[in-house]
């Protein structure tokens, strides 16, 4: 350990803390006097060495605080070493028979899963054996770390259903996206508002609106200025932005596909805006 103990028996003396029970110039046959140390930081007064930040919390590096209890001399020093080795042994042996128990459970739950659902245990341990939890839904990142528990703490049928029920809404917008894949550059969007809603922007407050082109693909951006006075004409000031929703229009604008999803864009610079129903 540190040079703050006696690397044979881990404990520490007066002279490690800089005093002097028996000054050794003038009584040179005294005995050694051995204490336990601070418990956290072992008689050494500091957690690490950076300074007055690192004094431990709980000896406040006081001399005697760090000394902590006397043992004796080194005999009873190498008495008391072995008898804390010994317990130190056995709890770290109990410790390790309770860990491999403990993991034989989780494999046997691991099995099991994969035997009644290959698909979600392999989604699921994707996720949690990632960098980062980013599996693309909240509800796979926010029980994925389960897994590591499953022993002890086993799915529910309906959390099961529900990533079952994830994976099959995934695999739909695959296929959607395959085929309906976005149209990049300049162009014309003729298609119906899914949602529209306020967004606080760097310029301000902006109208965004996500649109379900004609030809399949979704496409999000800024409300165009004509359809934007068209509607609030039409459904009036109070809740037009809601009554937007299920409106057909048109517009010309350029569009990049996203990066995540083929069958999602972004639109930019919308202009010739006009509300067709």
């Amino acid at each position: 350990m540190s040079g703050y103990f006696h690397s044979d028996l881990n404990l520490i003396t007066f002279e490690q803390v800089g005093e002097y029970e028996y000054p050794t110039t003038d009584f040179p046959n005294k005995p050694q006097v051995f204490f336990i140390g601070c418990r956290r930081c072992g008689g050494s007064g500091h957690h690490d060495f950076d300074g007055s930040s690192s004094v431990c919390y709980l000896c406040g590096d006081s001399w005697d605080a760090r000394l902590g209890r006397e043992i004796g001399d080194r005999a009873a020093a190498e008495k008391h070493f072995a008898s804390r080795s010994r317990a130190l042994a056995l709890r770290l042996a109990k410790k390790e028979a309770e860990r491999q128990a403990y993991l034989a459970e989780r494999d046997v739950a691991w099995e099991a899963l994969k035997e009644a659902e290959p698909e979600v245990f392999n989604l699921l341990h994707e996720a949690a054996t990632a960098d980062q939890w980013s599996s693309g839904s909240r509800f796979i990142d926010s029980i994925c770390g389960q897994l590591w528990s499953l022993g002890e703490r086993p799915y529910s049928q309906k959390q099961i259903d529900a990533v079952k029920q994830i994976m099959e809404a995934k695999k739909v917008a695959e296929a959607e996206a395959e085929a309906h894949p976005v149209v990049e550059g300049r162009q014309e969007i003729s298609g119906e508002i899914l949602s529209a809603k306020l967004k606080e922007t760097d310029f301000g407050m902006a109208l965004k609106i996500v649109v379900k082109d004609a030809r399949g693909f979704r496409v999000y951006g800024t409300m165009q200025r004509q359809i934007a006075d068209a509607l609030c004409v039409d459904d009036g000031d109070d809740g037009w932005l809601e009554g937007a929703k299920g409106r057909e229009v048109k517009f010309t604008a350029t569009v990049k596909v996203s990066d995540d999803d083929k069958a999602f864009g972004f639109f930019s610079r919308p202009v010739k805006g006009e509300v067709i129903r």
